[in-house]
Parts: C-alpha cells; structure tokens; sequence
C-alpha cells in the first residue's frame, strides 16, 4: 500500500429514483404508482402461475409426466436429519430460494431415450437380467454421460417444441426433498429407504422399472436409488451465503450428478449426498431426469413482448422503477443550500486494473472482472462544507478557507472532510429526513463506474482525462489544501473531483476481488475496513504521476472505522 495523506475524505451521494413515474403497463396492483409492490406482484405470478399443475408429453407414442414444483425457500446441504454420514462436501448449508419449475415423475425411461435417439445404450434391458431378448421399456436408461444428455435433450426439444435440460443441484434437491410439502425426511419421500428405493440390499444388482417404490411428498418416483441422475451443475463446494435459483461454479472439470443408485448404501441415497465425475462418465448406474422451466404467459406481465413471463420481465419492471422515462439529473435543495445529482445510466463495464492503468496497479485492483449495474444517481460533486453544515449544523473541517490563510473567512464550497464512515451515515440519515428521500454512500463499483464515465467513457486514466492537471487538484497544485468543488474540467458525464481534492467514502467492506462477472455487487458481507476511492495518493496531497504511475483507481482500506477522525496532518 502506497504513501498516503492522514487527511480524511469526503463522500459522494447515491439516490435512487424517489418516486417512480406511472405506467400503465407496469401498474400491476392499480394504485397510479410504480413501484416495489408491483415487483412483489410479477415475481409472485412467476413463482405461483395461474393453473400451474403436472404436465403430460408425448413423443413418438410414449408418454412422460412432468410434475409441477412450485418455488420456495429451502436450506440446502447436511440439514439435521442427515445425520453423521454428511459429507464436507454437502457443508455449510445454507439457504436456497427458487422459482417454479417441473421436473420428471420418473427418471428418463430406456421406451423414451430409445423414441429420441433411436437406440438404447442400457446395459440392463430386462426386469431380471436374465432374458437378453426381453426388454423392460420401464427401466431407467442408464450408460449415458452427461455429454450424451445433452444430445438426448437436444432432439427431445426439437420434437416437442419446448425447453427441457437437466435439473439443477438446487433444483435436484429441492425436488427430492418433497418441496414446500416436504415432512424432513432423510432419503427421498421416507425415513425408512426400502419403501422408497431400489438399493444394494434389495436391488438384485440391477436397476429396476420406475415408479415401483414409492413417491416423495410431490408424486416424485425414485429420487433416493435406482440410477443415479445428472444435473446441470459443475461440481464445487457450497458457500453458507444465500442464494436464488444458483446454477453452479462457472467451470471445473466434473459434473454433478445426485440420488444414489442400485448398487449403493444408505449412505448415498440421502438427499443431500453429492456424487460427480467427468462429462463423458458412463456406467450402468448413471442416468438421468428432465427439468422444465416453462413460464405461463400473460401479456399484462410480458413486459419484453418474448411470450414468457420471467425475471428477464422483473429486470425490465425494475429498471423502470430506478429508471423511469426522462431519467435526468435532479436539484435537491436543503436550508437554502442546492445541490445536484447526476443521473448515471445502468451498464456493464470492466473493473479493475485495465489496461490504461499501466503498471502502477497494484494487486487488490484484480482481477478485472465485468460487472453490470442498474441505474442511479451520484453526487455531482463532492458534498460541500454548506451542506454538510445545514444538515449538521457544524463543520468539522480543517481547511474552510481556499487558500488556508484566513481563518475567518469562510469558503463554503469547500469539500468537508475529516469525517468518518460512521459520521457520514449519520449525516445521510438527517438528510433524508430533511428531504424524505433515499441518499446513501456509493458501493465501490458505482463509484468506478462513474468515474469512468459511465456507458461513455472514453477509457482515461483519470476521471475525465489522460492529463491529471486538467481534471484534479493534487500534491503539484494544490497549495497543499483542498480546493472549491467544480473548479477543474467535468468527466465525460459532468461529474467533477472524482480524481483529486479529496478522497470519498463508499459503502463497501473491503475485500479481494473475484474474476466472476457481477450484477450490482455491494462487496463482502462484513469486513475491518471500508473502501475509500480516490486518484494517485488521493486527494490534494497525492503527488503527480509519472506515465507509469496512472493509479486513479487505486482502492484503500487502511484507515479502521474508529480511527478515522484525525485532526491534524502526519508524516510529511
């Protein structure tokens, strides 16, 4: 970590839209807003579809069911009834939200893989395993790899018109665990495993025809024993964070596959039980089961006009909310003090240390990553020692004057500093009471987004600029003090001091970054340290670069929250 200033920051502002202009077509619940309660209605139909029940295909003359699961929150992973012979592997638990799905009765018949494909690599094709010239239709196709799946799902689409895949872990489980119905118990559909699967001890070491134990609390056939069964999912370890509708690791090299098979033990026929192995695994205890999702369609929630309803339509439901037709910049006014904030138009972009950041980034800047945000509103400047002082009623900054010399004179479009992150949450929450609206602290990202210049960016290494001296007060110019807010050059979306003058608070903990592309990101769940952003070495006490230091985004976490009032100037 680089030289710093002991001077504390200043903060820029986030305000989402206050009030959400009226639609019509977004008007869900018919009160003339839009709003968080029309959100709650489309995401409830997507979960709870109108005559959403068990569906009945049909391909070349053989019939499968496909039973409805309607979504729900469940804890996923060595839940208590598993007992000790969990796995690390099925730890932490932790809890899972989906939307309604279906998934097969049955796992997928050889009568049904044989009407797609037009073979069957099963090794078992008779209910005993003696007559080789009798074939059980039946039994579960087994010998087929998850690459082989892929295939048969692929010809079942284009015969049928719909969108069947594997299920996912999530969903796998969820499904075997008997849904919103489930009674908690430790295989699928009973305690007791012989009434609900076929296992080594009863199995006659062959898989056996479906639908001949009992179902699970949802009319589900066979998710404890049998064949085992793919899923969707890359094989990883589980984190404790919650999640909706999760979809795995993004690669690695095994895939998941779940339920336990013929020739296991209990052990492996629990719920929670893992299994994995390469996409092009076969054996003759490997199988598979159909997943579906199949929004119900209804032109007063389609909002994207793709005659499904789905999250694609809650994403464009929201974004109207935060970005409602003639998204601007907005004046607030607090005791005769104006200020203005910048509408920033939602858009995906890298973060980190990209390639016009040169050498001088240092490791916490990477991994770059793509990271996608949803419109908002920043500060246009930094928050000025007026209207930190109409909000507090005091100013606790050190420099009040632009040049530092006289002390009764007063500069109010100063930046405020020396003030901590908690100190700033205090003076957000009075000033939302004054305005009745929803002010915050940027998260990290929305700050480099805009700092960047949002979706018209022109890739500079400062914010607005190649040439530092153009857009930021720093060590070369700034008298060592801080200078009036607005008076270098804008950045490309008329945001100003985003490089310079002083450094600005954001809501984040710190953390490490992750490759992993990211959608609206807040940083870790907790932390030592907030993020402060700011260009090379800061503020007005940072020293100018030389081509190889272009650092504007360098990311801090030194100051600890209660050490971050400091009255006077050290180390230099």
């Amino acid at each position: 970590m680089k030289q710093k200033s002991f001077f504390l920051l200043a903060m820029l502002l986030v305000a989402f839209a206050g009030n959400a202009q009226t639609g019509s077509d977004f008007d869900h619940n018919g009160d003339g807003a839009v709003d968080l309660s029309d959100v709650s209605i489309l995401i409830d139909y997507i979960l709870n579809p109108p005559g959403f029940a068990n569906q009945t295909f049909t391909v070349k003359g053989v019939s499968f069911e496909m039973v409805a699961v309607d979504g729900g929150t469940f804890t996923m992973g060595a839940t208590e009834e598993q007992g000790s012979e969990a796995y690390n592997s099925e730890k932490p638990t932790h809890p899972v939200t989906l939307s309604s799905y279906y998934i097969g009765k049955t796992e997928v018949t050889q009568e049904l893989w044989e009407a797609v494909m037009g073979s069957n690599p099963s090794w078992f094709k008779d209910s005993d395993f003696q007559d080789p010239n009798f074939k059980d239709p039946k039994l579960p196709v087994e010998q087929v790899s998850w690459n082989d799946c892929q295939t048969f799902i692929t010809k079942l689409n284009a015969l049928t018109g719909k969108n069947f895949r594997l299920p996912t872990e999530a969903e796998w489980e969820f499904a075997a665990r008997g849904g919103n119905k489930s009674k908690g118990y430790k295989y699928s559909g009973s305690n007791t495993i012989v009434d609900v699967a076929w296992y080594i001890s009863n199995s006659n070491y062959a898989s056996c025809p479906v639908a001949t134990k009992a179902p699970n609390e949802l009319g589900i056939y066979d998710m404890s024993g049998n064949v085992w069964e793919w899923c969707s999912d890359w094989f990883g370890n589980y984190s404790s964070e919650s999640q909706t509708n999760p979809t795995g690791p993004k690669g690695a090299s095994s895939r998941v596959f779940r339920g336990g098979g013929w020739y296991s033990d209990t052990r492996y026929c629990r719920v929670a039980y893992r299994g994995n192995n390469t996409p092009d695994y076969i054996n003759s205890y490997l199988g598979l089961r159909l997943c579906l999702s199949e929004a119900q369609n209804n032109s007063d929630f389609d909002h994207n006009g793709d005659g499904a309803v789905d999250l694609s339509d809650v994403a464009i439901l929201i974004d109207y909310i935060l970005y409602p037709p003639g998204f601007a910049n907005q004046t607030f006014t607090v005791k005769g003090v104006n200020f203005e904030m910048v509408a920033v138009d939602g858009g995906t972009f890298t973060m980190g240390a990209t390639e016009e950041q040169g050498s001088a980034a240092e490791n916490d800047e990477k991994p770059t990553h793509p990271v996608t945000l949803s419109s908002y509103y920043i500060g246009k400047t930094e928050v000025t020692q007026e209207l930190w002082e109409a909000v507090m009623g005091s100013n606790p900054s050190r420099f009040k004057d632009s040049n530092f010399q006289d002390p009764n004179f007063q500069d109010p479009k100063l930046p405020v500093e020396q003030v901590s992150w908690n100190d700033c949450q205090t003076f957000i929450t009075k000033l939302n009471a004054l305005t009745g609206k929803s002010f915050r602290l940027p998260t990290e990202a929305e700050w480099e987004f805009a700092a960047r210049g949002g979706n018209k960016s022109k890739g500079y290494i400062y914010s607005g600029s190649n040439t530092i001296v153009d857009v930021a007060w720093y060590n070369s110019n700034s008298n060592w003090a801080t200078c009036p807010v607005a008076t270098k050059a804008p950045n490309e979306l008329g945001i100003y001091d985003m490089s310079g003058n002083v450094w600005e608070w954001c809501s984040d903990w710190y953390g490490n970054y992750s490759s992993e592309s990211q959608t609206n990101p807040t940083g870790p769940k907790s932390g030592s340290y907030r993020v402060e952003r700011f260009s090379l070495f800061g503020s007005w006490l940072g020293r100018e670069p030389e081509p190889w230091q272009a650092e504007w985004l360098q990311r801090d976490g030194s100051f600890a929250i209660k050490n971050a009032v400091v009255s006077c100037l050290s180390g230099y």
